[in-house]
């Protein structure tokens, strides 16, 4: 199973979208995956500051909604496929995430590998509300939460070693320069997060994410 993670870079060098007036709310682009073309979908809401991006399922690509909620900060992946959902923080402004979708329109991403961990007692949905505020407290409705924290290959592959839990690949494109993302492997920087209080347990996956 592949988990396309279609999300997020810091960009430099900002061009302020606002300038136009008509503002264009979707864009479409293209990952490749082990040869495939996946399109990915995005919309942007610029009354609440939030960009969603997608891809259906296609095969052993597993259907996804990304939610960037530039207001709260936070990030949510939703994996159609399997249920449940990945919450994440979201370094970049509202401008940096439009400027950085509206300039794949059209464009296919390459892919790099990324890995992470997520904590597997899933968030209660009062506190992930108050974190992650009431659209992703929406989003991830109905399924299982859980906060992400970026790890090492090494780290992944010791992990896995010992561990029974499924290997997840996922896709993704992050916001960091030391690249991140979320899985039970997930791709995430060289620096890792803190695990958020009283949480217990995690589960590590491998994870393919575009650059």
């Amino acid at each position: 199973m592949v988990l396309l993670i279609v999300g997020f870079t810091l960009i430099f060098g900002v061009v302020h979208l606002y300038k136009h007036e008509h503002k264009k709310d979707k864009f479409d682009s293209v990952s490749k995956v082990h040869g495939r073309k996946i399109p990915e979908h995005i919309h942007v809401d610029y009354n609440n500051q939030i960009i969603y991006a997608s891809n259906d399922a296609d095969g052993e690509i597993d259907g996804l909604v990304a939610l960037h909620n530039y207001d709260k900060k936070m990030l949510a992946f939703k994996d159609l496929t399997n249920g449940r959902c990945y919450i994440d923080v979201l370094d970049e402004t509202f401008e940096e995430g439009l400027t950085f979708w509206s300039a794949q329109e059209g464009k296919e991403r390459t892919l790099v590998t990324r890995y992470f961990r997520y904590i597997r007692e899933p968030i209660d949905l009062d506190v992930l509300r108050t974190f992650a505020g009431q659209h992703i407290a929406d989003h991830c409705a109905g399924v299982p939460s859980h906060w992400i924290v970026v790890i090492s290959k090494e780290e992944a592959e010791r992990q896995e070693k010992s561990a029974n839990g499924k290997t997840v690949q996922f896709i993704c494109r992050p916001n960091y320069e030391c690249p991140k993302c979320p899985t039970d492997v997930f791709p995430v920087t060289s620096t890792e997060k803190p695990v958020k209080p009283g949480l217990g347990g995690s589960e590590i996956n491998p994870i393919k994410t575009s650059v």
